[in-house]
């Protein structure tokens, strides 16, 4: 998991597109596509920049968890 870092010097928790799709295992082309597509995780446009908050990516690969049945 990538570490968090500070973005602008106010942020917190949020990451950068690359951060993200290292995050998700996915490439960085994975997520551009999913916004192309408005599919993916959210995200946040500040100042011109995608960025993604942990809690998001995590609640967003949560719901695509899958318990086999017994």
């Amino acid at each position: 998991m990538p570490a968090t870092r500070p973005i602008f010097g106010v942020l917190d928790r949020y990451v950068t597109v690359v951060e993200a799709a290292e995050y998700l295992t996915a490439t960085r082309q994975t997520l551009d596509n999913w916004r192309y597509a408005k599919a993916g995780p959210p995200y946040y446009r500040i100042g011109g920049r995608v960025v993604y908050h942990l809690d998001d990516l995590r609640a967003w690969v949560e719901a695509r968890r899958v318990v086999p049945e017994q």
